[in-house]
């Protein structure tokens, strides 16, 4: 995802020294006896919001999620990619289900990320597997799969990814399910994150950044209140930028 432009801001007659430019534009320096040097900004597309996230360590679901009769999910200490816990299914599980508790709103977003860290142990056979399935608004799609005797065992897994179209949608739903037939077959879930990544559809656009230029009288204060340098930046995306200097 391209989210980087650069800028520079070019002092008048009398230069500017010690600046600093805060993430929202706003511009603090004092005046100089030279004419300075150029200052490098970079202007960046500020992080993607997240939507969802959760890595299990607030208890049971903490009102995220919620499972089906068959009750085969928990929070276990056994492993985990970030904190301690992360959510098992200890099979026999017939199919056994856990889902987001509340729909998610997605059409505000041109574009999203799913992710997860998911775990299969080597006792699951053929047939047997973890599974990421979306829903559209319809019906629910398998999305990734973790297969007993197919996929690397053993190991975590870290899977992304980027949302079709059909799933930004204003009642957005996802679900793990789990299907093994012996107790000592287990799998894992953890670090479940997502992110709306842009208000455009892919591909995203890099930022438009304009140079800007300040004059300032010898030992004077220059202060540019926000959006300062970024009044005359934008994001053909509509994605809002932040700033930061990186030379000068």
């Amino acid at each position: 995802m391209i989210e980087t432009e650069f800028e520079t801001i070019v002092p008048g007659n009398v230069g500017i020294t010690s600046i600093a430019v805060d993430s929202i534009g706003r511009v603090v320096g004092i005046g100089a006896s030279d004419d300075g040097n150029n200052i490098s900004v970079k202007v960046t597309r500020i992080n993607p919001n997240v939507a969802f996230a959760d890595s299990f360590e607030n208890g049971q679901w903490n009102g995220l999620w919620e499972q089906d009769a068959q009750n085969d999910w928990f929070t276990s200490t056994q492993r985990s990619t970030e904190g301690s816990y992360s959510a098992e299914v200890d099979g026999s599980a017939n199919d056994a289900t856990l889902s987001v508790a509340t729909p998610i709103d997605l059409t505000a977003y041109g574009s999203a990320q799913f992710s997860f860290d998911g775990y299969i142990e080597s006792g699951l056979d053929n047939g047997e597997y973890v599974k990421l399935e979306f829903f559209n608004g319809t019906t629910w799609n398998e999305v990734v799969s973790l297969d007993g005797n197919v996929d690397q065992e053993n190991t975590w897994h870290n899977e992304v990814i980027q949302l079709h179209p059909q799933y930004l949608i204003s009642n957005f739903q996802f679900r793990f399910t789990a299907n093994m037939s012996r107790s000592n077959e287990d799998a894992n879930i953890d670090n479940v994150k997502l992110l709306g990544t842009s208000l455009a559809a892919p591909p995203n656009s890099v930022p438009v950044a304009t140079d800007d230029g300040y004059s300032v009288l010898e030992d004077g204060s220059l202060v540019v209140p926000a959006p300062g340098i970024l009044s005359n930046d934008s994001d053909n995306d509509g994605d809002p930028v932040s700033a930061v200097i990186i030379g000068g």
